[in-house]
């Protein structure tokens, strides 16, 4: 019998975070190895041409389009693996990977990190502690919604939501009526496409839960046969309680006691369990109060890989393909320096121009980098109709202080440009 002429290829769904790309090739152990991307509507950049051997697009919300770019990678390459690493990969990573019949997430697990509800219930099955919760549908009693979730103020949520859009807190019934009505809006004209694959008819739901109070972290980790190692536990000491919920600052390690992060810990290998991750990373969100873990959500997907990188040295790209191919990671692994992350969020909606002190913020003292991921002219939202962060500020100190002031005086002397008309960004040219 002939042997197969096709080439092993690793196959990435939707495209690395900003400075990741560059992990490729040192994480590729199978060096004879193609490394793929499918993504939607973007244009590759000259680095995406440099990181990938071939590249597709496709639509990833819907079985036959991704169907048929399966099939003709299939022509060419053997899959060893796939990999969604961002939240709007998951679903169809997964997808993938079953219909190529190679090992990874499945389906469900899939689901359960990504439908708020599946995961609320998932987690709740395994005694994980989260907050109170209801399935708010057409047509649903506001009375039964209130009585299963206790007290005003409560937190509503698109099923399929993600980086906060959406999310947002009503504090009597009157706030409550208008949250889920803003967010039926949403889902109809801006988050539809994200439930054909595997819930459309979750289009017309959402989540309605009790308020979690409390100090609240973030944990990345990766789950190597099942098991959940965790690489970094972060601290958002600037978090938001709504009425949005925009991301802001982040510092690893944590400013945590020791019976508080053992308590997360086990909270965390817990909902990695609920969920069914067998292997790749994860990132979960908790908050902490008087001792008691409600975790917020669980996702199948890196977290904060630059933060990851600067405070530990590890590489979640290269941990995530040496897990797949059964390479055995550290037994240990700690912090060996303070670091964080400002998501730079925009506080007005309109078109973006710039921004006009970024040359004095990046020669601020412990400032490593910051990346600016819109171009003049853009459209901007801020939550919680956000159109994705303006961009992030990376910080690294030699302690917690020293990076939250940073952090800090970044986020409160940035100046963002916003104007309420489109921008010419060729007028210059034609004057």
């Amino acid at each position: 019998m002939a042997r197969s002429t096709k080439q092993q290829a690793i196959l990435f769904v939707g495209k690395l975070p900003f400075k990741l790309t560059s992990s490729l090739t040192t994480a590729n152990l199978h060096g004879s190895s193609k490394l793929l991307l499918i993504q939607e509507h973007e244009l590759p950049t000259p680095t995406d041409r440099l990181s990938y051997n071939a590249i597709f697009h496709t639509n990833f919300h819907q079985q036959t389009p991704l169907d048929q770019t399966l099939a003709k990678i299939e022509n060419e390459f053997t899959i060893s693996a796939v990999f969604g690493l961002s939240e709007i990969g998951v679903l169809p990573a997964a997808y993938l990977t079953q219909k190529a019949g190679i090992k990874g997430n499945t389906i469900n697990t899939a689901l359960a990190c990504r439908n708020k509800h599946t995961m609320r219930m998932a987690l709740s099955k395994a005694n994980v502690s989260v907050p109170k919760f209801h399935l708010y549908q057409t047509h649903s009693s506001l009375t039964d919604t209130e009585n299963a979730c206790g007290e005003y103020p409560l937190i509503c949520k698109p099923l399929l939501g993600f980086a906060s859009k959406g999310v947002i807190r009503a504090d009597n019934r009157e706030e409550l009526v208008k949250a889920i009505r803003r967010i039926n809006r949403d889902n109809a004209f801006v988050l539809s496409s994200f439930y054909n694959l595997f819930c459309p008819e979750d289009v017309n739901k959402v989540l309605v839960e009790s308020f979690a109070t409390g100090k609240e972290y973030a944990v990345d980790g990766i789950v190597v046969d099942g098991e959940a190692q965790i690489l970094q536990i972060i601290d958002k000491p600037d978090v938001s309680n709504g009425p949005y919920f925009p991301d802001s600052v982040h510092i690893s390690p944590a400013n945590i006691d020791d019976n508080a992060k053992n308590q997360l810990i086990i909270a965390t290998k817990s909902s990695v369990a609920a969920v069914g991750l067998v292997n790749g990373p994860f990132h979960l969100e908790a908050r902490i109060d008087q001792d008691i873990v409600n975790v917020i959500e669980i996702g199948a997907r890196i977290g904060f890989p630059r933060l990851l990188k600067l405070s530990t040295g590890l590489d979640i790209v290269k941990l995530t393909i040496e897990q797949h191919f059964k390479a055995k990671l550290a037994d240990t692994i700690g912090p060996t320096c303070f670091a964080g992350n400002l998501c730079i969020n925009p506080e007005t909606a309109g078109f973006f121009n710039g921004i006009s002190n970024l040359e004095t913020l990046r020669k601020l003292p412990n400032v490593d980098e910051i990346v600016v991921f819109v171009q003049p002219g853009d459209k901007v939202h801020p939550p919680p109709d956000s159109s994705g962060y303006i961009g992030f500020a990376i910080v690294k100190g030699n302690s917690y202080d020293e990076v939250a002031t940073t952090l800090y005086e970044i986020r409160d002397t940035i100046q963002i440009d916003i104007k309420q008309r489109r921008i010419d960004c060729d007028a210059k040219n034609n004057n």
